[in-house]
């Protein structure tokens, strides 16, 4: 048996990505014709993406721009944030307002953001909008506990007057969020959603897996309206998880009257 690496398995995470949105251009080496060829492809792919060892490689690499950043950098920023506290303390306040926040995280972002390589150096609102959009979009990654967490956390070292907490809270978001945003990114380019021909054949894929690994069924076209979400399911073995999603409803029985 061979030990020769596959291509993609020499990647990095933007070439992978390219490397799957291949599969469906025709237009690309990578062009896989058959649709039932492809989505078995599309499978491998994803459970291969979704190892602890391809994830935690995956993650260090798209993380790595976040943790070169050095945080004392923004000593003058952080300095604003404790003294309009103190100010606010001096004046009978207990915490900054939800407002004076956002003032002073709009000054914070405008530096952090275009050092990260993901905002615009010179362009305030810009890095402000930017930034929010990234927390908004954080519930439909992570959830809504987790996102509200990582808000909760920002927010409060901005009220506290807590400089270097606010700007480590805002890395964390930009982690959790760029992590997210490839992930949802390239389980996309897998499942491909938008051409719903291929998402039955992809369900279909699917359906066999399941029977298969659990002898029973699931319905074929409730896996393919939610594709995204059953291919990542499937992908980290979680049948329990297909059947308590996607089995059929079992009818009850109609109950016989007695005799009398």
């Amino acid at each position: 048996m061979s030990d020769k690496k596959k291509p993609h398995e020499s990647m990095d995470a933007n070439a992978f990505l390219a490397h799957v949105r291949g599969h469906h251009d025709d237009s690309s080496t990578y062009y896989v014709e058959n649709p039932v060829k492809r989505a078995e492809t599309m499978h491998e792919l994803l459970s291969w993406y979704f190892r602890p060892s391809v994830q935690g490689k995956f993650h260090e690499e798209i993380i790595r721009p976040f943790n070169d950043l050095d945080l004392k950098k923004y000593a003058s920023v952080h300095k604003r944030i404790e003294e309009a506290y103190k100010d606010r303390v001096s004046r009978g306040g207990k915490r900054l307002t939800k407002h004076q926040a956002d003032d002073l995280l709009r000054d914070l972002v405008d530096e952090l953001l275009p050092d990260a390589k993901v905002g615009v150096k010179g362009n305030k609102e810009h890095n402000y909008s930017s930034f929010q959009h990234m927390l908004k979009s954080l519930k439909d990654y992570v959830g809504e506990d987790e996102a509200n967490t990582l808000v909760k956390n920002l927010y409060s070292a901005l009220q506290e007057g807590k400089g270097y907490e606010a700007s480590h809270a805002v890395v964390q978001i930009l982690k959790k969020y760029h992590h997210a945003e490839y992930t949802n990114n390239l389980v996309v380019a897998l499942t491909n959603p938008h051409d719903k021909e291929f998402a039955g054949t992809y369900a279909s894929h699917l359906e066999k897996l399941v029977t298969n690994e659990t002898g029973r069924s699931v319905v074929k076209e409730q896996v393919a309206e939610e594709i995204v979400k059953a291919a990542q399911l499937a992908a980290r073995g979680d049948y329990a998880g297909m059947l308590r999603e996607y089995e059929p409803e079992v009818k009850a029985k109609p109950k016989h009257k007695a005799k009398h």
